[in-house]
């Protein structure tokens, strides 16, 4: 007897929820169906009042006018914008169309060139080994030898022989592909060096062209590789990298032609700041995206310990009329389209002798070093720049609008929007008066249209 009681009590239960639901529902379809009554009658109100007024017609237009200008002035849109950065580092992809483009010409003097990766060496002229002796004999019989470096982690570089001597050593060009990556791209002004990594998303054909060409002159230079093989002496597949062969060569040909294919690091230790001019190694004006100055530092155990550092130094954005100044290890974020152009690339070496910078801020006067780092122009479009020393609480920004793009002053941007938001109240203040007028004028009961569907209006 007790299970019947319970099924009673659940199916009244039951009969309750639906019942409840219904109601629910009929509320809503009521209080919708009164909404969309009241809206008609105010509707059609406002359009007897159009039509018995031409020049209500003619305010609303310049008020729709007036509120689009204002809404032209806030709303955000795509500008142009250009900078000037000092970096410690950054990577970017060349993104022209242009094959070969020239990165880099002409680093003359160059007291180290080290690569890590696999590569294929041909070089002409006389040879000795002073780490390996027993191979002189095979050394003196040839001149020609080639190096096949055949891991990543296999390594090759290029000292002058005698390191008192001046370094007759030249990068004379290295160029770039269409969406070839350099990444890590840093100079460090304690030991003068430069570093970059590249990279390619596709394979490169071992048939194209050489990309990089060093000069070696005629100077005796010591080469230093690991992780070779030897063809000619016979020497084949020594992967130990910790293993070291280094040669003495006096080249006969000047020029030694690379392929620089995909994931190799070059390090290049540059001559003293005081004999060369920095200015003419870089060439700029490359297409590029993915711009990036920003460095991560990993741990190697948990993706989750890896640090992500700001290497700006210091630098500044201009969109328009307004600067956005960029301060010592803040990142700096920009929305895409983002930089389109590297307009000049240059390296600030370290100063032997110190310049001081003087800046006057207001009635003070500011006293600082000029900063050591890599200093890079950029130009592209953006919608907003942000900068702040953490990328999740950006402290200033710039945001460009469709008045400032179409080239108008930040000062008049600012006065148009004031002006026409004074129409705006105005011209909505007379517009209301008027419609309350003519419904007054027409016999039409302001209080009972404008009512609220959900507390219907009692007669006394």
């Amino acid at each position: 007897m007790v299970a019947p009681r319970r099924r009673i009590k659940w199916k009244k239960f039951l009969e309750f929820i639906i019942r409840l639901l219904q109601w629910v529902w009929n509320q809503f379809y009521d209080s919708g169906k009164l909404i969309i009554n009241w809206l008609k009658k105010v509707l059609k109100s406002f359009i007897n009042y159009f039509k018995h007024k031409p020049i209500a017609i003619l305010v609303l237009l310049l008020l729709l006018i007036c509120i689009l200008t204002v809404f032209a002035g806030i709303a955000p849109s795509t500008n142009n914008f250009d900078g000037s950065l000092v970096v410690q580092q950054l990577g970017f992809t060349y993104n022209g169309k242009e094959e070969n483009k020239l990165f880099i010409n002409n680093i003359r003097g160059i007291t180290k060139f080290l690569v890590d990766g696999r590569q294929t060496l041909t070089l002409t002229g006389k040879f000795t080994s002073p780490s390996q002796p027993k191979l002189n004999d095979k050394l003196a019989r040839i001149n020609t030898l080639t190096i096949e470096l055949l891991q990543e982690k296999s390594q090759w570089s290029i000292v002058p022989a005698d390191s008192k001597s001046k370094s007759k050593l030249t990068l004379s060009e290295l160029r770039l592909q269409p969406q070839i990556t350099i990444d890590s791209f840093s100079y460090n002004p304690y030991n003068h060096r430069l570093a970059f990594l590249f990279l390619s998303k596709t394979a490169l054909d071992k048939s194209a062209k050489p990309n990089l060409i060093l000069n070696l002159s005629e100077q005796p230079l010591k080469i230093t590789f690991t992780g070779y093989r030897l063809p000619e002496l016979g020497l084949q597949d020594n992967q130990d990298t910790s293993n070291q062969l280094e040669l003495i060569v006096k080249p006969n040909n000047s020029e030694l032609r690379l392929l620089i294919t995909n994931n190799t690091n070059l390090s290049i230790d540059l001559p003293e700041p005081n004999q060369v001019d920095y200015e003419e190694w870089f060439q700029g004006d490359l297409a590029v995206i993915n711009m990036q100055f920003n460095k991560v530092y990993k741990t190697g155990i948990n993706v989750n310990d890896d640090l992500e550092k700001s290497t700006i130094n210091n630098g500044d954005i201009r969109m328009g009329e307004r600067n956005l100044k960029v301060e010592s290890h803040q990142f700096l974020m920009i929305e895409k389209p983002g930089v389109e152009r590297l307009q000049h690339l240059a390296v600030i070496p370290a100063k032997t002798t110190k310049e001081v910078e003087l800046r006057i801020n207001g009635e003070s006067v500011d006293i600082s070093e000029p900063p050591e780092g890599i200093e890079v122009r950029i130009a592209g479009k953006s919608k907003q720049i942000q900068v702040g020393i953490d990328p999740r609480l950006p402290v200033n920004s710039l945001q460009s609008n469709l008045l400032a793009s179409w080239g108008l002053a930040n000062d008049v941007v600012i006065a148009i929007i004031s002006f026409f938001s004074a129409i705006i109240v105005s011209l909505l203040t007379w517009l209301i008066n008027d419609f309350l007028s003519w419904l007054k004028e027409n016999d039409v009961k302001p209080r009972r249209l404008m009512r609220s569907p959900y507390f219907p209006h009692r007669r006394k």
